[in-house]
């Protein structure tokens, strides 16, 4: 079984009946599903400047460099690669858990919140609308694109806690000391960082593994190739690693839909089959379960 715990979702290119046929061919059992933060883009382009700088990315004396270069934002959007791509400040949630229930065998879903815009009052009730669902999987925050200090997310942890549902995180910079801060603050919240920890990756890894709360996904080709996913189960061991496309960004078929089975592949091969279960199904079961 094949869990993805990472994929966005768009209702023009997840349209639930022909996305399960996808599924079945690509070999994937389940989707938890994310409201976008931004416009689908290509990735492809992004392949060769990333990899780049993944190898600055292991040198904290590069940090001011990449900062500068990943963290262009104007105005409502941020600069990728010279094109403006807008930011969705106030994440549809409705229409994510509208399409979660089409089909709650096969699709769970993230309610997306925003500490920098809504009050902690606003997130509780966005929250508890959604956590009796059986779809409710967690909370995904994107302090990263939303430009707020992690030690925002205080609030949304409170809210968390007595739910014992996972944290979705995508770290901005600067924020290393602060989501480990959070993290003891919160021993029974659990703290899931998407792209294997970016910006920090393998610089932050030995912190997290002092702290049994804290898990990474191995999502997206822009951001986490196989030989990063295999450093992060060799740093983190298998049952703090979770499988995670990112989809729809990334790898496309040549009719320019996103292909499952090619960025599962791509992320996960040189990970050893006896570590696969607990990456591609285990954990995730793990996390979302009441503990």
């Amino acid at each position: 079984m094949i869990i993805d715990c990472h994929y966005h979702y768009f209702p023009s290119e997840f349209n639930v009946e022909k996305k399960l046929h996808e599924m079945d061919a690509s070999g994937i059992d389940k989707i938890a599903l994310i409201a976008p933060i931004c416009p689908i883009f290509k990735s492809e382009p992004m392949s060769l400047p990333m990899r780049f700088m993944r190898l600055l990315m292991g040198k904290a004396a590069f940090y001011p460099l990449l900062k500068r270069l990943l963290c262009t934002f104007e105005g409502d959007g941020i600069n990728i690669l010279g094109d403006h791509v807008p930011i969705f400040f106030a994440p549809g949630n409705k229409a994510v858990f509208e399409a979660a229930a089409q089909a709650p065998d096969r699709l769970c879903a993230w309610v997306t919140v925003n500490p920098d815009r809504q009050s902690e009052e606003e997130m509780q009730r966005e929250i508890l609308q959604y956590a009796d669902r059986e779809t409710f999987c967690g909370v995904k925050v994107h302090p990263f694109y939303h430009q707020y200090d992690v030690a925002k997310l205080d609030a949304v942890c409170r809210i968390l806690e007595p739910l014992r549902k996972p944290l979705l995180i995508h770290l901005p910079f600067d924020s290393r000391d602060a989501i480990l801060a959070l993290a003891d603050q919160y021993p029974k919240v659990n703290f899931l960082l998407a792209h294997c920890a970016f910006p920090y990756f393998y610089l932050i890894w030995p912190e997290l593994k002092k702290r049994k709360n804290i898990y990474v996904d191995i999502s997206s080709g822009c951001y986490v190739d196989a030989k990063m996913a295999r450093r992060a189960v060799d740093a983190l061991g298998p049952y703090h690693v979770l499988y995670g496309s990112d989809g729809p960004y990334g790898t496309n078929k040549p009719d320019g839909s996103f292909d499952m089975q090619a960025e599962y592949e791509f992320a996960t091969k040189l990970i050893r089959a006896e570590e696969l279960r607990a990456i591609r199904k285990n954990n995730f079961v793990f996390l979302i379960s009441e503990q």
